[in-house]
C-alpha cells in the first residue's frame, strides 16, 4: 500500500501545481515549481518504515547510486531561480530514460507505462508477463 500512496500523492502534487500555476498567471511576481527528484543518496532507504512500523534497515542500490544531496539542492535552486514550472533533478542515465518516456513517446507506445513497469519491478513487485 505504501507505493500506491506515494504514486497518488505525487500525481496530486503535479495536478495541484499545474492548476495553481494557471490560477496565479495574473500575479506575475508569483511563481510555482514542482520538483521531481530522482534517487538521492540519503538514509531514506534504511529509515523507511515497513510492516508493523519497523525500519526497513537495508540499503537500496538505486537510491545509493543516485546524486548527492548537494547536487540535488543545486539543481533545485537553478530550476526555481529560472522560474521553471517543472524540474527533474535526476542523474544520468535515469534522466534520459524519464524524458524519453514522458516526452518523446510515439503514439502507440506510452513510455510512462514502461517506466511504471520498471519502477514496480525495481520495488520488488512480481509482474505477470503478457505473452
Amino acid at each position: 500500500a505504501t507505493r500506491s500512496v506515494y504514486a497518488a500523492t505525487k500525481s496530486a502534487l503535479l495536478g495541484f501545481t499545474y492548476c495553481l500555476d494557471q490560477e496565479l498567471k495574473e500575479h506575475p511576481n508569483v511563481n510555482v515549481s514542482v520538483i521531481l527528484p530522482g534517487p538521492v543518496r540519503t538514509d531514506v532507504d534504511i529509515k523507511a518504515k515497513g510492516k508493523h512500523g519497523r525500519e526497513y534497515g537495508k540499503r537500496d542500490a538505486a537510491i545509493q547510486s543516485g546524486q548527492t544531496v548537494e547536487r540535488c539542492a543545486e539543481l533545485i535552486l537553478i530550476a526555481v531561480s529560472n522560474k521553471k514550472l517543472e524540474s527533474w533533478p535526476v542523474s544520468q542515465p535515469v534522466l534520459s530514460a524519464f524524458y524519453s518516456a514522458f516526452y518523446l513517446s510515439p503514439g502507440k507506445y506510452d513510455g510512462r507505462n514502461q517506466i511504471s513497469v520498471q519502477s514496480l519491478a525495481a520495488a520488488g513487485y512480481k509482474l505477470q508477463s503478457k505473452l
